[in-house]
């Protein structure tokens, strides 16, 4: 465009603006979006401007200036005349007097506590001594009102206190094409296998140069779907490069803080970054590795030590810097399991407990496993009373010196649905009925709708907590792989505990009264220190006596009243004729029946195919 074109528009003559003017009119949307700065040698780089509507509707007209000096404050309906062109409303969090008594490491972290996907956009201070954030979510905008005075800083004995207010965001919304295409460039520049997403040069893509776009990260607007998009589908992402893109301020691409919480790599180098405060604004990644190099920050400092000091801030962890190693401020330490915890596998009160306990262990997780899972689990509705049984389901990452992303968004989607919290009552008490399962049929058609799970029986450790004539508690603790189980991908093994309280019914079947389920995404340091326990575990054997052969193969045995086995009358007839054809003591046909379903015919067909792997004490007589 020439100077001509550039003010041809214009009333009153066609002349061209002055610099004096393009000033004035850039430093007034500056405060919509802080990338804006009266720069002209990056002026086709800064978004297209948001434009303030003038009002002239019969309510306003006549009235001057004074009598709305906010159009920010009316309603909905209204807003959409006032603010931002083009822009959705979003909910602005203003917590009053908050910055003058409190971190705001310290806020982030309570909200972060009570809210679940807590995702705060452009936290600032301003001059009142506010923090203040936008949130896009209006259930999570709600969770804060209702936060809003409980939560308490002890130290300064401060209730920290929030308003909310619904205001069009501060930048423009894209269109669905130019959404599209960022998506697909950050599609293709994610590394899967080793979990890197590389976002230098991000303008120079040549998705955007083939089409005369100019999609910089300098744009609000940009920044936030690209964070949209990792937050979608990379959350688990270690390693991050934003090199060579002109960036000049982090706070749209500091909602990652919240996001993409593994990133152990860093790359912010060769950007415009010229004040200390900015790094700040990544506070919390557990970084261990960053470039910093090539930004006017780095210029400041006139000694090393400085310099490290300063990065060590925001991030105590980081051991490598600009490609020279340094020491870092904060280290894991190495927890010896064998002298903080000794463990044993298990408490059975006597052998008999251990084998109905391991029965119906192995016949729950038998049912419930495998691809074609989710429909078996229906069956699940006999394992469970039927007017008095609860199941309930928490999913939450264990904090831990690597705190690992579950593995699977949308599996992690499917339990936070039905997830139920006791540490953020606030949040879950208004869907609480929705959230627990009441009575056989409700419990079997939840544990459909959950992800097909499998899991590794070889690292499950069972410990019976209680033991009466009534009640039978016990849980059980391991790992197990959930999602795409046909996948030929490596599925990330998770943690699990399960808690049962079952009573004891006829014919030595029993039914589940409370079933409590919690579910962990598993790091690497938290796999290794659980197998440490389980050898150890394995090591101390359980505190019971060891259990005969015979009772070794009662626990494989299906009979526990929830699989359609027949009554115990036609059982035992069964068993008896499998025996004389068999040849096989009672235990041994009875599970040689229930691995085929009860179904006698098919048992007898298949036998002779299976003979060779039966024990030999299975023939005793």
């Amino acid at each position: 465009m020439n100077r001509k074109q550039f003010g041809g528009s214009r009333s009153g003559g066609g002349g061209h603006r002055d610099a004096k003017q393009l000033s004035r009119t850039k430093n007034r949307f500056a405060r919509l979006d802080p990338d804006t700065q009266s720069r002209y040698d990056d002026l086709d780089d800064e978004p297209a401007v948001p434009v303030r509507a003038s009002i002239t509707t019969n309510s306003s007209r006549g009235r001057g200036t004074g009598s709305n000096k906010n159009p920010f404050s009316r309603s909905t309906a209204s807003v959409a005349n006032t603010g931002v062109r083009n822009a959705e409303i979003v909910h602005k969090i203003r917590a009053v007097g908050a910055a003058k008594k409190v971190e705001a490491k310290w806020l982030i972290k309570q909200l972060n506590q009570k809210i679940e996907n807590f995702k705060p956009l452009l936290w600032k201070q301003n001059n009142r001594g506010d923090f203040e954030f936008f949130v896009r979510d209006e259930e999570i905008a709600a969770t804060i009102k209702m936060n809003s005075r409980r939560i308490f800083h002890k130290e300064t004995n401060t209730k920290i206190e929030f308003f909310i207010n619904k205001e069009p965001a501060p930048w423009m919304q894209l269109k669905r094409s130019e959404v599209e295409i960022i998506q697909n460039v950050v599609d293709k520049r994610y590394n899967a296998e080793a979990r890197i997403l590389d976002l230098s040069n991000f303008h120079a893509d040549e998705e955007f140069t083939s089409r005369d776009m100019l999609m910089n990260l300098t744009k609000g607007n940009v920044m936030l779907t690209v964070v949209d998009r990792i937050d979608e589908k990379y959350g688990n992402i270690v390693a991050l490069s934003l090199s060579n893109n002109r960036i000049r301020h982090l706070d749209y691409a500091s909602a990652l803080v919240s996001i993409a919480k593994f990133i152990k790599e860093l790359d912010l180098s060769h950007n415009h970054i010229a004040t200390e405060p900015e790094l700040e604004k990544f506070s919390g990644l557990p970084v261990e590795r960053l470039f910093y190099e090539g930004n006017p920050i780095c210029e400041t400092f006139t000694q090393k030590s400085s310099y490290i000091s300063y990065i060590h801030k925001t991030f105590p962890r980081c051991s490598m810097l600009d490609g020279v190693e340094v020491q870092p401020v904060v280290t894991g330490p190495e927890v010896n399991i064998d002298e903080v915890m000794p463990f044993r596998a298990g408490y059975y009160p006597n052998g008999e407990i251990r084998v109905l306990v391991e029965k119906f262990v192995v016949a729950y997780f038998e049912m419930y496993d495998g691809p074609d899972g989710q429909r078996n689990r229906k069956n699940l509705h006999n394992a469970y009373d039927a007017d008095s049984s609860q199941f309930t389901l928490t999913i939450s990452n264990l904090a831990g010196a690597q705190p690992t992303r579950y593995h699977s968004d949308e599996c992690y989607h499917q339990y936070v649905h039905t997830s139920h919290n006791v540490l953020t009552q606030e949040f879950f008490s208004r869907n609480r009925a929705a959230r627990t399962s009441r009575g056989a049929m409700d419990i079997a058609v939840t544990l459909s709708k959950l992800p097909t799970s499998r899991h590794m029986m070889d690292t499950f450790i069972v410990d019976v907590y209680l033991f009466t004539s009534e009640l039978l508690g016990f849980t059980v603790q391991g790992l197990f792989q959930d999602g795409d189980l046909t996948s030929d991908d490596v599925i990330s093994p998770s943690f699990f505990c399960r808690s049962f309280l079952v009573s004891p019914r006829a014919e030595g079947s029993v039914a589940v009264l409370s079933d409590q389920l919690f579910i962990s995404s598993a790091s690497t340091d938290r796999l290794t220190r659980y197998k440490r326990l389980l050898d150890q575990a394995v090591t101390n054997g359980a505190a019971v006596e060891q259990i005969s052969a015979v009772q070794v193969a009662q626990i494989g045995v299906n009979g526990l009243g929830f699989d359609g086995a027949p009554a115990a009358d036609i059982r035992q007839q069964m068993i008896k004729a499998f025996c004389e054809f068999s040849g096989m003591i009672v235990p041994y046909s009875e599970k040689c029946l229930a691995d085929f379903g009860w179904n006698f015919e098919v048992a007898c067909q298949k036998f002779p195919e299976v003979k060779h792997c039966v024990p030999v004490e299975a023939f005793a007589t």
